[in-house]
């Protein structure tokens, strides 16, 4: 039963609140905070969901939403995390596990590489024509994840994502590096988005380094689930716009 084993997490680690509880590395081995997170997205999930399936059915457990709002508030209170003020900065190597990270799987220069960043960058290999396009100026794409001639792009995201984004919002030119076409008359269209974060950084040699790690659970996670848990709670509650606007901001 997946509730006992997360109330045997929480018993075994106690009163011992420190992210690096083994001496292994802080944040990237696991911690009654990562306990508390896994704790919160199970009650919630079985607040909401009901199974029936052709291995059994279960009927969800509406009541366990207040064990869920338990959990995930004990994190916002109980382990000194705080949201960074710049969104880049969530994902910089300069900044690994930092304020707002709760677990993360560690990468670094001269180990694996984060797949991740691998798959999501641009061509800049010969393979595609990428180069050969044009920012949102109008000036050519170039190479602006500094991938130095290396890196083939087996995956992107709709284009209507980038579109989503408001021009002011941060987060779009920290994600995406949007590559245009331009007709004849100079007009521009996107045609590709290719992704530029969490990439790493380019080492003293030169060469781009994919060691950027992947964050598993960060604080910005708490806020939303908080926010589900209050329209869960009540639809009209004013708690729903707080938490996200947390994250927004």
């Amino acid at each position: 039963n997946i509730k006992e084993d997360i109330k045997s997490s929480l018993t075994s680690f106690g009163e011992v609140k420190d992210f690096n509880p083994y001496g292994h590395g802080a944040k990237i081995t696991w911690s009654k905070a990562a306990t508390e997170y896994l704790a919160g997205e199970v009650y919630l999930w079985n607040a909401k969901v009901s199974v029936n399936g052709t291995k059994g059915k279960h009927a969800a457990e509406p009541g366990d939403i207040t064990q869920a709002k338990t959990y995930f508030t004990n994190l916002l209170n109980d382990y000194g995390l705080s949201l960074e003020g710049e969104f880049a900065d969530v994902f910089s190597v300069d900044n690994k596990c930092g304020n707002e990270v709760i677990f993360a799987i560690r990468y670094l220069e001269n180990e694996a590489s984060n797949p991740i960043g691998v798959n999501y960058t641009h061509m800049t290999d010969g393979r595609g024509n990428i180069m050969g396009l044009f920012n949102e100026k109008g000036e050519k794409f170039g190479d602006p994840f500094h991938l130095n001639g290396g890196g083939s792009q087996w995956y992107e995201y709709k284009n209507a994502l980038w579109e989503s984004f408001d021009a002011e919002d941060t987060r779009r030119d920290v994600t995406f590096a949007a590559a245009f076409t331009k007709d004849e008359q100079g007009t521009l269209h996107l045609a590709s988005t290719p992704v530029g974060k969490n990439l790493g950084h380019v080492n003293a040699a030169g060469v781009h380094v994919y060691d950027g790690d992947q964050i598993y659970y960060r604080l910005a996670g708490v806020y939303l689930a908080l926010a589900e848990i209050a329209n869960f709670e009540n639809p009209a509650s004013s708690d729903v716009a707080t938490y996200i606007n947390k994250v927004r901001e």
